[in-house]
């Protein structure tokens, strides 16, 4: 119930205005606290993966093999 989109709608259709900005009538106020929750998010996340030291991107089709190799050793 806290989800991105679903906070936001509910405040909106309860007719609470967020705390210390300004926004916009109506939907389009809606989508940018929606727009803005999502780029808190993401922000948040992004902190959170840069100080993970064991973490290894990868891209699905061409580190299929390693991504599979590497999981089959986690769960071996």
């Amino acid at each position: 119930l806290e989800s991105i989109g679903y906070a936001q709608s509910m405040a909106y259709l309860n007719g609470e205005k967020p705390a210390g900005r300004k926004t916009r009538e109506g939907l389009p106020g809606l989508e940018d606290e929606i727009m803005l929750a999502t780029r808190q998010l993401v922000k948040s996340q992004r902190t959170w993966f840069r100080k993970q030291p064991a973490i290894e991107p990868f891209q699905l089709d061409p580190d299929r093999a390693r991504l599979l190799e590497a999981l089959g050793a986690l769960y071996s």
